[in-house]
């Protein structure tokens, strides 16, 4: 037996690693993972429209940093064993989520760190070089090099921290198929909606709960100097809200504890707070699962294939805390974006989301019942043992009775045919959509005498 050393070819590798998966919103957070790991307490972000000649966007924090020889082991792919059990508060996995994260954004990535009493130093992985080379070159500076970097925010008064600057940014360059881009437009759509990924994924680290004090410290995140606010994802604080139980899961590795959420209904909710979250779309969009991985959010409202999205499910909100030390049991990915969770976890979640849509529809099922329009002018019958709703104009309505005493035998005929019609041909598909994108704007109310007028001109 001959046995051979095949190293993958570094202008092929990095090639790869580009192409994870990982989207803007996901890169940003897995560094701001690593600044949470490193004890940061302020984590600022810079993405500067004004200067447009070289788009760059940068992450700060005031860490604990690195000294030269431990930057080196981190600028190193696959720098820790995943299967070691990590330090409380420790939010990385594999090893690589910084370099995948920012390799899959910008074609050259520099780092700069500065740990308590040491000296700055910086290295930078430059794909550009790499692929042109075919060799895993890193580059160092120190002293008096570091002048080459412009956008350097770390300096000799730096305490500690460290700095992660993207440059020759992907969806900023414009090709000759681009010739409309519009580089101003693509920096605000993105800082936007960077804002808002933050905000709702490290919202347990922006403002700790009572609960959760004893696991996590409270962080600032800035963007351009504009403090990011939190965004509750459950909407606790707002009226309408209502907890609907809560589970646990044990194991050998860990506890998995479990919060079944009921958002409010969307009617409650101010514009503001409905723009926060991205709008109706977004409100019905994001029903289902939220799974948390040591209180940072990673899976923000999926039913991961235990329950189809509707309408009526569309307050129900499940939260799911795990351990980190529940990694190699539920199936993390590189990106900590998804998970293959076991079978008998997923017959548990199964059950879990029965119950929370189940607490959702009995809101709309409320509102039905309440007296007025709906209830005098439609009939609304389920049939449990078949599984199905069918909706009849109601012939007990006060009006609809005079008006059918005044006709003959064969008028009520054509009466009944036509209502039967009105009921087979209301446009379900329409209404659903508009309820799920912006029920404020249907018009709930209509003048009769307009109804008459158009009957009359017709």
């Amino acid at each position: 037996m001959t046995d051979y050393e095949l190293p993958p070819k570094p202008s092929n590798e990095i090639k790869t690693l580009r192409k994870i998966g990982y989207t803007l919103e996901t890169s940003i957070a897995d560094i701001i993972d690593n600044s949470i790991t490193a004890k940061s307490k302020n984590i600022k972000i810079e993405i500067p429209i004004s200067d447009q000649s070289e788009p760059y966007i940068s992450i700060i924090d005031d860490g604990v940093g690195m000294t030269k020889d431990e930057l080196l082991e981190n600028m190193r792919l696959g720098c820790k064993d995943p299967y070691k059990n990590r330090a409380k508060g420790d939010l990385g996995r594999f090893g690589s989520g910084m370099k995948t994260a920012s390799f899959s954004q910008a074609k050259k990535l520099i780092v700069i760190s500065k740990a308590k009493g040491k000296s700055i130093n910086a290295a930078i992985w430059d794909i550009e070089r790499i692929e042109k080379e075919n060799k895993w070159i890193l580059e160092t500076l120190s002293g008096k090099e570091l002048s080459k970097i412009k956008q350097l925010k770390i300096n000799k008064h730096t305490l500690s921290g460290t700095q992660v600057l993207w440059l020759n940014i992907d969806r900023y360059e414009k090709t000759g198929k681009d010739s409309q881009f519009d580089l101003e437009k693509a920096l605000i759509n993105d800082i936007v909606s960077i804002k808002r990924s933050i905000a709702v994924l490290f919202h347990r680290f922006i403002k700790v709960e009572p609960e959760d004090k004893k696991d996590i410290k409270k962080i600032n995140i800035s963007l351009n100097d504009n403090k990011i606010k939190e965004i509750d994802p459950f909407m606790k604080s707002y009226s309408g809200y209502q907890f609907s139980g809560k589970d646990v899961i044990r194991g050998a590795m860990g506890k998995t504890s479990i919060f079944i959420h009921n958002v409010p209904h969307p009617d409650k909710l101010k514009k503001q707070v409905l723009d926060d979250i991205g709008g109706y779309e977004n409100y019905n969009q994001k029903q289902g699962f939220y799974i948390y991985r040591d209180k940072r959010l990673m899976i923000e409202g999926e039913w991961l294939g235990t329950h189809a999205a509707g309408i009526l499910g569309n307050r129900a909100r499940v939260q799911i805390d795990m351990p980190s030390t529940m990694d190699h049991i539920w199936g993390t990915d590189v990106k900590k974006a998804s998970f293959q969770f076991p079978p008998q976890v997923m017959h548990k979640f199964r059950t879990l989301s029965r119950t929370a849509v189940n607490g959702s529809k009995q809101d709309y099922k409320r509102r039905r019942r309440k007296k007025g329009v709906l209830n005098d002018c439609w009939d609304i019958i389920e049939d449990p043992q078949k599984n199905t709703t069918e909706y009849r104009v109601k012939t007990t309505n006060p009006l609809l009775r005079i008006f059918s005493e005044s006709l003959d035998n064969n008028n009520k005929q054509n009466l009944a045919q036509f209502l039967t019609n009105l009921a087979n041909e209301l446009p379900l598909k329409h209404i659903l959509y508009t309820m799920g994108n912006s029920p404020k704007d249907i018009k709930k109310s209509s003048d009769w005498k307009d109804v008459l007028t158009k009957l009359s001109e017709d």
